[in-house]
């Protein structure tokens, strides 16, 4: 019994990809790998162009977390609060991101305060100032990172 051939109309994307009863398998076939290579080429552009606003959407993300942790921060001095850091590079097609105090060792003392939690501060500060702000606002990063990256897609 001969193959029946049939017309098909396949959607990907915007692309359109029409065959007729009288088209063959392999007129298909080339129509596919062109569309294909398309949605490819296509889902590459929009991940390069995402690695690339990665790393300036999540030092957004993060500003209002180390805010909170400035808050937390106790100021005898100030020089610790002025510590306060954000950092991000691009790192092997994503990004990496550091939020901390005291980098670098300066004030050389910031560890100690952050971790000794024996040592009574007047309120709202307080050791562990920058876990407490991770703590409290992780659910905020995670939806300013969704934010950011929905406005980048335009969706």
């Amino acid at each position: 019994m001969p193959v029946r051939s049939f017309g098909a109309k396949i959607v990907i994307g915007r692309t359109v990809i029409k065959t007729s009863e009288s088209s063959s398998s392999a007129e298909l076939g080339r129509n596919l790998n062109s569309s294909f290579k398309e949605v490819a080429d296509n889902f590459r552009e929009f991940t390069d162009k995402l690695e690339g606003y990665l790393p300036q959407d999540l030092e957004n993300a993060l500003e209002p977390t180390l805010e909170l942790a400035k808050y937390y921060t106790p100021k005898e001095t100030g020089k610790l609060v002025d510590s306060g850091y954000i950092a991000v590079q691009g790192f092997r097609g994503g990004a990496r991101v550091e939020i901390g105090f005291g980098k670098g060792g300066d004030p050389d003392y910031a560890i100690y305060v952050h971790e000794m939690t024996g040592f009574k501060h007047a309120a709202p500060t307080g050791a562990k100032f920058l876990e407490r702000a991770v703590d409290e606002d992780y659910q905020g990063i995670m939806d300013r990172v969704a934010q950011n990256i929905l406005a980048r897609t335009g969706d």
